[in-house]
């Protein structure tokens, strides 16, 4: 399969999005195939990803996140030479990532999708920030990026970069750039894996409802800790 033009990739994620009923579940492979071409070579998204890229699928069109313009817009840019257009396959996995975490906590999914949507976003992420692709990151990363990686919302990376916990740049039109070199990864993934077991955790013990907040999942992850 030859990998598509980003013309005709922003073309196919449409005709996705907007595909019939009875057309969507091949549309929802066809699609899944494509991206697994185009990321294979930097995260290693190979056979054993072929289920879990079909289910990221599922799950977004699921919970109404696979029509988010950043999505496609990430997908049409990724491998491009177009820097304000550009996008890694790193960043794109941490996009999608992200797009997981917030379709766990659409309330209308059922409990067993919403704790796949977790499951899935945390394989996003672990392949998005393997020792391999770490290294290859961009030299500075949007609020979206960092907020998708360590789990939290962008309004607490927002949060974090006006009180000085971390350091970012503002572009001339306004948007955070924010050093990808500042961080520990593999803190993040611990951090990560801590906070996929308690969300998944509270979501069957409050039998499908509401996600918990940031701020209550911090407070679990605390307690648990002893602190």
């Amino acid at each position: 399969m030859l990998a598509l033009s980003p013309a005709d990739r922003a073309a196919l994620w449409h005709e996705t999005i907007t595909s019939a009923p009875d057309d969507r579940a091949p549309m929802l492979r066809v699609l899944a195939k494509e991206i697994q071409e185009l990321l294979a070579p930097d995260l290693d998204l190979y056979s054993d990803w072929d289920e879990a890229l079909e289910a990221t699928l599922r799950t977004l069109d699921a919970s109404g996140l696979i029509g988010r313009d950043v999505l496609r817009h990430e997908f049409e840019g990724v491998g491009t030479e177009d820097e304000a257009d550009g996008t890694s396959a790193a960043e794109f996995a941490l996009t999608i990532a992200g797009a997981l975490d917030e379709s766990a906590a659409v309330d209308h999914m059922d409990l067993q999708t919403r704790e796949l949507a977790l499951e899935l976003a945390s394989m996003w992420r672990d392949a998005a920030t393997s020792d391999a692709v770490s290294k290859t990151l961009p030299d500075t990363l949007s609020v979206a990026d960092v907020a998708a990686h360590f789990g939290v919302t962008p309004q607490a990376v927002y949060k974090w970069c006006e009180a000085g916990k971390i350091e970012f740049a503002r572009t001339p039109g306004g948007s955070y750039r924010i050093p990808s070199a500042q961080f520990d990864w593999h803190r993040g993934k611990e951090t990560e894996s801590a906070r996929r077991e308690i969300a998944a955790r509270l979501l069957r013990h409050l039998d499908g409802k509401d996600l918990p907040s940031d701020e209550e999942m911090v407070a679990a992850m605390r307690q648990a800790r002893g602190r």
